[in-house]
């Protein structure tokens, strides 16, 4: 398989895209690379992925940064949000393991809720950073 379509080559691109966002001297502590799920009848329907929305989130030792995600290449994702890592809670889905979590939820402090699906090569490090940011 090549390298471009491996986890490794879309875990290189993602790491490009948040090297971009950060501040001098912040360190990456945890990322994750999410979905947001839209059309779903559509999806079903044509079998393509149909509204499937792309975000990348990330905690640094001072900060939680939100891009949303390029679908076509995720080095060329962008900075949406950042938020004081305080500002910012997320848990496992309901009823879901806190290490291999299938989805997490996020509260982001005056701006509600947002749930996100974790695609299954990013589920570790969905728990890590559950871990990280608890």
């Amino acid at each position: 398989m090549p390298i471009v379509f491996s986890g490794r080559g879309l875990r290189r691109r993602v790491a490009r895209a948040v090297e971009r966002t950060l501040e001098p001297d912040e360190v990456v502590q945890s990322t994750v690379y999410l979905h947001a799920y839209g059309d779903a009848i559509g999806s079903i329907l044509t079998g393509l992925p149909v509204g499937i929305r792309t975000w990348i989130v990330v905690l640094t030792d001072r900060r939680v940064i939100l891009l949303k995600g390029n679908e076509l290449n995720a080095a060329k994702s962008e900075l949406i949000a950042a938020y004081p890592s305080a500002d910012v809670t997320v848990a496992p889905g309901d009823g879901e393991s806190k290490i291999i979590p299938k989805h997490l939820e996020f509260q982001f402090e005056g701006q509600g809720n947002v749930r996100f699906a974790v695609p299954l090569i990013w589920r570790r490090d969905a728990g890590n950073f559950i871990a990280e940011l608890g």
